[in-house]
């Protein structure tokens, strides 16, 4: 049997649905791509995908193997195979990295070269999970593209939510982050 090791940004997850109330269950990996979790908040369904950037090692661990570089667009693109078991299920899915001295503005200019209309539906937020003891947050910005969109009402009582348009500047997208994402 398979004992598997709890990366960093596992725990920091796991402990941020625990202090919520947010039920979380671990999928099951298979054969076949499978994301992480499958949570429940209120009655409303999200898959999550756990990426964790190690910017002192410079890279991402993406399965155990180490890719050169800090670019987000290499966990995102690691997340997509993933990302379709929420298709199949008709359910919101969302890519949580974690790493740490990041602009999260470097998150919108990937999701703005990687996110459109027929590329990378299946995400329906990419989010940012940063470790503020006692406690952890997480931002999350959505993907206007998503074919299922997360409940920002619901979801908003528990992530920071950026609801990102591309038909906006930069600079109009960051203001509408409000004061907890600046």
């Amino acid at each position: 049997m398979k004992t598997t090791v709890k990366t960093t940004s596992e725990i920091l997850f796991e402990d941020f649905c625990k202090r919520r109330n947010i039920l979380c269950n671990k999928i099951p990996e298979s054969i076949s791509a499978t994301p992480d979790y499958r949570i429940n908040y209120k009655g409303n369904e999200l898959i999550v995908e756990i990426k964790e950037i190690d910017l002192k090692k410079g890279h991402c661990e993406i399965d155990g193997i180490q890719i050169t570089g800090t670019e987000l667009r290499y966990c995102l693109e690691s997340s997509r195979k993933q990302m379709q078991y929420s298709k199949e299920l008709n359910l919101p899915s969302i890519a949580i990295v974690y790493f740490e001295m990041v602009d999260f503005s470097d998150i919108i200019d990937t999701m703005k070269t990687t996110f459109n209309k027929n590329k990378n539906t299946s995400f329906s937020a990419v989010g940012k999970l940063i470790n503020r003891p006692p406690d952890h947050e997480i931002q999350l910005f959505t993907n206007y593209y998503a074919r299922n969109k997360i409940n920002v009402q619901i979801f908003g009582e528990i992530f920071a939510i950026c609801i990102l348009n591309p038909k906006k500047d930069k600079k109009e997208r960051i203001a509408e982050a409000g004061p907890t994402m600046q």
